[in-house]
């Protein structure tokens, strides 16, 4: 009688068997040829004999034993599969898990390809938006792949792209053009020099949490002049079960992170010195356009109904008094 697995999706299984010898580091060992004792130093990251593993990926033509020695012949692992079935096996302990080094190429091959695809819309948005405001200077802060940079570099947009030094390491090779300045180092500790008139942050303030939000808004401040704007694209909390999903993914991957309501980036706005111009939805985002506040002649305060106020979060209400945003 067929076992009970073999009457399952044949694919999965061989998918979750290339993910555990990634994991486990088998897989780098294959590339250069893997003895029994190499092989043997990996089972301690694993639950099954690797014999096991490796007979399946043997039958499936993954790998090949000659004289003793095991070598990977397949395709290279698809780094998307990877990083999905990692994401799975995030999900299903729900909890926080840091990617262990035999996996980390995979999931930011993976992660590079998936904001590469995803942000495609939402810069063509800023572009468009920021079209009338006609600017010189652009600083794109957490640039990550660099797709935006490229956008405006190619436009004649002399565009600043600040990121992590690992991130911009990573993708200098594909941004290598006279309009784009690599700017590597902590945000959080230090900015690029110069005036900007426009800086974007996509996707970025949710990985941080409040006061390093409106701490980071008012030192970005500096680095503007009265005609500059500032452009925020954030996840809408209100945007049904993805956004709820991706609320839980923000607090399993991050310390602090969180997504912000409308109603709390109005009072981190003017808290930091700056006035929301205009907002428009883009599917499962809000994008935001700020101008410095002092560009106003009246400071523009933004008054909620108090029944608003009463369903907003408690935690919020009083990380802001904490900071002095609330009254």
């Amino acid at each position: 009688m067929m076992a009970d697995w073999a009457l399952m999706d044949q694919t999965f299984y061989v998918n979750a068997v290339i993910y555990t010898v990634v994991c486990s580091g088998i897989y780098a060992q294959l590339l250069t040829g893997a003895k029994r004792d190499d092989l043997d130093r990996c089972q301690k990251n694993l639950s099954l004999p690797w014999p096991l593993l490796l007979g399946v990926l043997d039958d499936s033509g993954y790998v090949q034993e000659v004289d003793g020695i095991w070598y990977w012949v397949g395709e290279s692992p698809e780094p998307r599969l990877i990083h999905q079935l990692d994401v799975m096996r995030r999900w299903l302990n729900l909890g926080p898990f840091s990617a262990s080094r035999q996996l980390s190429p995979f999931i930011q091959t993976s992660e590079d390809n998936r904001l590469r695809d995803s942000s495609s819309l939402l810069n063509e948005r800023v572009v468009s938006l920021m079209h009338s405001h006609k600017p010189k200077n652009w600083l794109d802060v957490g640039g990550g792949t660099g797709s935006l940079s490229r956008s405006l570099a190619s436009q004649g947009i002399r565009v600043t792209m600040a990121d992590k030094p690992q991130t911009v390491e990573r993708t200098a090779i594909n941004l290598q053009h006279p309009n784009i300045r690599l700017w590597a180092g902590d945000i959080l500790d230090s900015l690029p020099r110069g005036l900007y008139g426009v800086i974007s942050l996509i996707r970025l303030i949710e990985d941080f949490p409040l006061a390093t939000t409106v701490d980071l808004l008012k030192r970005l401040k500096s680095r503007t002049h009265s005609q500059s704007r500032l452009v925020l694209i954030v996840t809408t909390v209100k945007a049904g079960l993805w956004s709820q999903l991706f609320a839980i993914e923000v607090h399993i991957t991050t310390s602090q992170g969180q997504l912000y309501p409308l109603y709390l980036l109005h009072k981190i706005a003017t808290a930091s010195g700056w006035w929301i111009k205009t907002i428009q939805r883009e599917k499962m985002f809000n994008i935001l356009i700020l101008e410095p506040a002092s560009a106003q002649k009246t400071p523009h305060i933004t008054r909620r109904p108090k029944s608003h106020l009463q369903m907003s979060p408690n935690t919020d209400r009083e990380r802001l008094l904490n900071f002095g945003i609330l009254r």
